[in-house]
């Protein structure tokens, strides 16, 4: 999702994955710097939720 408001430009990604529902907004005076800023805090979420998976995983085989 994208809002303007003025001077504030906002954008606000959702990502479904697996039943893991991903979620980041930013806001910044450029919609460009908005969507890359909302896309790097997604996929850092990503990196973190793949990083759960890979230890239970893994815990999963240990038993």
């Amino acid at each position: 999702m994208m809002d303007v408001e003025k001077h504030r430009k906002t954008a606000e990604v959702l990502l479904n994955v697996n039943g893991h529902i991903l979620k980041a907004a930013h806001e910044s005076h450029d919609m460009y710097l908005s969507l890359d800023g909302a896309f790097e805090k997604v996929e850092a979420q990503l990196k973190r939720l793949e990083g759960r998976l890979k230890d239970r995983r893994s815990e999963d085989e240990l038993r």
